[in-house]
């Protein structure tokens, strides 16, 4: 069965390259990086420490994507990494600049890669994570500013504008005359149980309307732990079929 990694950042913050996901394992939030910003993270967080320069980066972007990343491109996702740090709890910056040469993780941060499969997940990620939740690395304050940014992001994620191929999403059923999307990996790894987790909250919560599709999806730490955030979005699209025109969403805590 196919191994899957992820990182966990001062005992609290775990990094999900698959879902390009930083979530804190304290407040259970979560902030969902677009895959360039993932990636490039991935690779700085593999190099154990050590400097990663530029033309590297910009290499693996391009076998991974296809896309030519210029250096101008590579300082603006660097910038939103540091931010999404700040914004999930890490006040540390955790990516330091080499002038001219590229970029490394800050000594002062600890790194940890652990991996799991997808049979034994709970007992993984609960044995290597759920005992640094004793630990209040963070102030009240701190989390209540986190909550209140992830809220803006989703709303953000959703927006007028919102481009259908930002989120890679799968085609994976129906409900009712509604076609449900789920995210790449969540497709992978829970179709049946999201199938069902959807319909139920659309049952409740957003029923079917013509015209709309239904995007579900969970944070890292709801598949990793079994409890998390789930969210459920009814979408129309506009008459270029290019993006959404308008989104409903619900967002649901466990």
């Amino acid at each position: 069965m196919e191994r899957r990694c992820f990182f966990i950042i001062n005992d609290a913050i775990i990094f999900d390259p698959n879902k390009c996901s930083l979530s804190n394992v304290n407040t259970q939030d979560e902030i969902n990086l677009p895959a360039t910003a993932g990636c490039i993270l991935a690779v700085l967080l593999e190099s154990n420490g050590g400097a990663v320069d530029r033309n590297s980066i910009i290499d693996s972007v391009l076998e991974r994507f296809s896309f030519d990343l210029s250096n101008n491109t590579l300082n603006q996702y660097i910038s939103l990494l540091r931010k999404s740090f700040k914004n999930i709890g890490v006040e540390e910056n955790v990516i330091l600049t080499i002038p001219k040469v590229g970029f490394y993780i800050s000594e002062n941060i600890t790194i940890s890669k652990q991996s799991y499969d997808d049979s034994h997940l709970q007992e993984d990620v609960v044995e290597k994570v759920e005992r640094k939740r004793s630990i209040p690395l963070f102030r009240i304050l701190i989390s209540l500013v986190v909550v209140i940014v992830i809220i803006e992001m989703f709303a953000v994620a959703f927006k007028d504008t919102y481009s259908i191929t930002d989120y890679p999403l799968v085609k994976s059923g129906k409900i009712d005359t509604c076609d449900l999307y789920l995210s790449e990996n969540l497709n992978e790894i829970g179709l049946a149980k999201s199938q069902i987790e959807a319909a139920e909250i659309s049952k409740k919560h957003l029923p079917c309307v013509p015209g709309a599709n239904f995007i579900y999806d969970v944070n890292s730490m709801h598949y990793l732990l079994g409890e998390g955030q789930r969210y459920l979005s009814r979408c129309i699209k506009s008459s270029n079929d290019e993006t959404y025109a308008i989104c409903s969403e619900v967002l649901l805590y466990d």
